[in-house]
């Protein structure tokens, strides 16, 4: 035989640049096993399990694995039924069945932390849908209670928008028109009582005048925001800004009517 097996392993496991505990990890093979394939140590376990490790060996390496098998049986002389019927020592049967447990481990181990990571997944993705359901509930009821409180806001809310859209809301117009203007500043103004002229000129600051109409009263300002007006002892605040741009202002008991 011009090359022993054990070399034939060992150049090829060699050759790709692998440790024998790299082997032993990938393959499940122990160490002192792989050992003993290269030191053609085929003594160390029973022919049955020995061959199992060779042929595994061997396809893990990309070998010839007819042509090893061969070769191992040749160098081992004896016929592959009179390798069954040989009598192993008893500590050998046990490293034996050592190594094969310690495999069997190793496999179970490598799946009992597959298991785990697969668990952990599911645990998280029921964990985040959890939440998600609850941040779901919870903001649908604060929107119900947003429609709900929307829904039952106390009516002088309303009244006060109301007011604030319709300025004479609330006054008692029965009677008649009651104005009264306050000169904050210097001011030109015209005014007309149910289409008469009652007043043209500028009121000066600190003046107040009352006028008293029937159907309506126009005004003509030079300046709104130098007036307040107060009609029927209501003060009609929005003629009294800054941002006030209205200098024709028509007052009657239907509602007020704004021009420039």
């Amino acid at each position: 035989m011009s090359e022993s097996i054990g070399k034939i392993f060992k150049d090829a496991r060699r050759q790709k640049e692998l440790s024998i505990g790299e082997v032993s990890k990938r393959t499940n093979i122990s160490h002192s096993m792989i050992s003993s394939i290269e030191d053609d140590n085929f003594e160390a376990l029973s022919p049955v399990y020995m061959k199992s490790f060779v042929k595994l060996y061997a396809n893990f390496l990309g070998l010839d694995t007819e042509k090893i098998l061969k070769l191992y049986h040749e160098f081992a002389q004896l016929p592959e039924e009179e390798y069954i019927k040989r009598k192993v020592p008893q500590q050998t049967q046990m490293v034996a069945e050592e190594n094969l447990v310690k495999g069997f481990a190793h496999i179970a181990q490598k799946r009992k932390k597959t298991i785990i990571i697969v668990v952990g997944i599911i645990i998280l993705f029921l964990a985040l849908k959890a939440i998600y359901k609850a941040w779901s509930v919870r903001r649908i009821q604060a929107r119900s209670a947003v429609a709900e409180l929307e829904r039952t806001k106390p009516s002088n809310v309303k009244s006060n928008q109301e007011e604030k859209d319709n300025p004479l809301a609330g006054l008692n117009l029965n009677d008649n028109l009651r104005l009264s203007v306050h000169a904050k500043s210097d001011c030109w103004l015209k005014v007309r009582v149910d289409d008469k002229l009652i007043f043209q000129g500028t009121l000066k600051k600190a003046e107040v005048e009352n006028w008293q109409a029937q159907e309506r009263i126009d005004l003509k300002l030079g300046n709104p925001a130098a007036v307040d007006l107060e009609l029927n002892g209501k003060v009609l605040d929005q003629f009294g800004t800054r941002s006030s741009k209205s200098r024709s202002v028509l007052i009657t008991k239907q509602g007020i009517k704004l021009g420039k």
